[in-house]
């Protein structure tokens, strides 16, 4: 990318322009905000000059489209800054508490980081917005949850899945038909009001005692589930997910693979699902709390 974007400038300064590759384009709409947090060690001076941070304080000219490096004001041994304008007198007492070392390369240092290594975790968290914990992707991503089933039940709570409703809207014509009846295929009609999954849903409130209606926002499905449960893994919040996970599975068998729709075939699919959690050794006594009423799930 140096030779390609930024064969005549700095990259600080270097221009985009529409033809240029979108991750190009990206590394320029934060080059600036990273470049705060990043911070030169003097090796042999290669830095430049005067855009980059080598000295403690801040870079020295930051607009400057000099191509000066910080080893041509060093000489035998010492500073020479007889000939350079534009320097205050902070400044130069910085630069001349530092050495150059011509046998090892300028290593840049990650501020955020304590080791000075550059870890994404550490850039995540500086450009993040943070909000309140959501107690629904709490449920969710727990360790006794599979990372696969997670990353699934998350593109069903932001509507990413190809149902036939977001595939109108995007323009596809075709007819829509529900596996079960004969109503259009919508992400609330797969997941909680057909009269299966309405079943399915029925089929587990029983079970664990929770207050029965039918639900019309996947939200308040996760909020009636864990209302007692404060401690993301346990067994209450897990079963929401199975039933999402084998809801989905069972509706692409019988669209694509012409199997049968139907409650037992769900409800199978979730105790096997929960089976093989349990003989993985993901779920521990503690995770049972709040499970069904007088009965085994598997």
């Amino acid at each position: 990318m140096l030779v390609k974007y930024c064969r005549n400038a700095h990259p600080l300064h270097a221009r985009v322009y529409p033809a240029h590759s979108r991750i190009w384009k990206r590394l320029v709409a934060i080059r600036e905000r990273a470049e705060e947090h990043l911070h030169w060690q003097l090796g042999r001076g290669a830095c430049n000059f005067w855009v980059e941070s080598w000295l403690p304080s801040s870079p020295i000219n930051s607009a400057s489209s000099s191509h000066d490096c910080v080893k041509d004001f060093w000489a035998d041994g010492a500073w020479n800054l007889d000939q350079v304008v534009g320097l205050s007198q902070d400044q130069r007492a910085e630069i001349f508490q530092l050495r150059i070392i011509s046998d090892i390369d300028d290593i840049p240092l990650w501020k955020l980081s304590n080791n000075g290594d550059f870890s994404f975790k550490n850039a995540f968290d500086e450009i993040r917005v943070s909000t309140e914990l959501s107690p629904i992707y709490s449920a969710i991503w727990a360790s006794t949850i599979p990372k696969k089933m997670s990353f699934l039940v998350w593109r069903i709570l932001k509507n990413w899945l190809p149902l036939d409703t977001l595939l109108h809207k995007k323009g596809n014509q075709f007819a829509s038909k529900c596996q079960c009846c004969w109503s259009i295929e919508s992400h609330n009609h797969v997941f909680l009001t057909n009269p299966i999954a309405i079943q399915v849903w029925d089929h587990y409130v029983g079970m664990f005692g929770i207050w029965q209606q039918i639900f019309t926002q996947l939200h308040l499905v996760f909020k009636a589930w864990s209302l007692t449960v404060s401690e993301k893994g346990y067994i209450r919040r897990l079963i929401p997910v199975l039933i999402l996970l084998s809801l989905w599975v069972a509706r692409n068998k019988a669209k694509h693979s012409e199997q049968r729709y139907c409650f037992h075939g769900i409800v199978k699919r979730i105790n096997h699902c929960l089976s093989i959690i349990v003989h993985s050794g993901m779920l521990y006594y503690k995770h049972w709390k709040g499970g069904p009423r007088g009965g085994c799930l598997v």
